[in-house]
């Protein structure tokens, strides 16, 4: 049996044990987590975080390891906040390596897996993107569904989800981030999020952003902006709430942050794009007119948005503009002949994203569909 074959295998028997566990887990009402365990990247690629929720004050630890023994080491974890949460970053770990994690809450235990960032100087990379999940579930449990078969089919794709915002139809209700993101009804998603970390911009559904920031702490340098890299690939995230006009803090970070990275390939990560192919919101003019100069001139590759329902790419002085908003929210129906844009589709799907010796293989995917597929190639030292 040769490491591939084994892999896959070993991935298949992970996935089987994790919803055999999840199953067993939630079926115990009685100390079930409010939040089961998921996942951030911290963005360093030696370390992941690992979240959770109680119902109240209890028991709590959690171990690791490079098996389902988890016998790396063990912590008990305390509460932070004053809402019962938990949290663990797990450190000194090898890059681009699978590890195994079970946290428990009064006995019960909820195992999950991870695969660490690739080294820095890493030329290959693979991962995946969508959004715009909101007030349906079970679409969005249908998306994971079909995520989880791409990663037992390539585990490699375990690694990162970017995701372009509006994980619920009302951020700014506790109730509605319990029932339409975090529900235990839905095990495709919760299998997902314990293996996956979701890296997300913040979506005007969010609302203020006290709770996005609440169950989300990404390393944020102002209001809800950051980046992070991840392997070959430097990511910028935008928040679109604050402002991002030339003069304002975050437009001044933004240029800066693009003009200091090293890595070869610079994608961004934004709610409402600036091309996109109408059918339920505009072409957001900011970004047109303040950030594709600065993508233009720093060798953006891809701008990941959402916003609207559908998958839907621009391309614009070189750029491509993602919409991948077809996560779970109800569907739109986009123009095909919009400005620049080079191909539309109306579908609930996901995009994989591949990078090996500075190639890009990019497909938007639904069930067994290819909606869209291309090719790039970086430039030398992403110049």
């Amino acid at each position: 049996m040769n490491f591939f074959t084994r892999t896959a295998l070993r991935a298949t028997l992970l996935l089987l044990s994790l919803s055999l566990c999840y199953g067993n887990a939630m079926s115990n009402t009685a100390t079930a987590l409010r939040k089961a365990p998921y996942l951030v990247y911290p963005g360093e690629p030696t370390t992941m975080q690992v979240l959770w929720q109680a119902p109240g004050t209890g028991l709590s630890t959690i171990a690791w390891g490079l098996d389902s023994n988890c016998t790396l080491g063990s912590a008990k974890t305390t509460e932070f906040g004053n809402d019962h949460q938990h949290t663990f970053v797990l450190t000194d770990l090898a890059p681009g390596t699978m590890y195994f994690y079970r946290v428990e809450f009064e006995g019960t235990p909820y195992p999950g897996s991870f695969r660490t960032a690739p080294a820095p100087d890493a030329q290959s990379v693979k991962f995946l993107a969508c959004g715009d999940t909101r007030a349906e579930p079970a679409a969005h449990d249908m998306v994971a569904g079909q995520i989880l078969q791409a990663i037992e089919a390539d585990p490699e794709f375990q690694s990162l989800m970017v995701f372009v915002g509006d994980l619920t139809s009302d951020g700014d209700s506790e109730e509605t981030f319990d029932d339409e993101f975090f529900s235990s009804e839905y095990s495709n998603i919760r299998q997902l999020m314990a293996g996956i970390p979701y890296q997300s911009c913040m979506g005007n559904h969010e609302g203020s952003g006290v709770l996005f920031m609440k169950y989300f702490p990404y390393p944020f340098v102002g209001s809800r902006y950051w980046s992070f890299d991840y392997g070959p690939v430097h990511f910028v995230v935008v928040d679109q709430y604050e402002n991002y006009a030339p003069g304002s803090a975050q437009y001044a970070w933004i240029q800066k942050d693009l003009e200091t990275t090293t890595q070869p390939w610079r994608f961004v990560i934004l709610h409402a794009p600036g091309w996109s192919a109408g059918g339920g919101h505009r072409n957001k003019k900011p970004v047109q007119q303040y950030l594709q100069p600065l993508f233009v001139e720093h060798s953006v590759s891809l701008v990941f948005g959402g916003h609207n329902h559908y998958y839907a790419r621009a391309v614009v002085d070189g750029v491509q503009h993602l919409t991948t908003g077809g996560g779970g929210a109800p569907l739109y129906t986009p123009t095909p002949g919009a400005q620049n844009i080079i191909v539309t589709s109306k579908s609930y799907h996901f995009c994989r994203i591949t990078i090996e010796d500075g190639h890009l293989e990019f497909e938007a995917v639904s069930g067994t569909d290819i909606l869209d597929t291309f090719t790039l190639e970086s430039q030398p030292d992403g110049d």
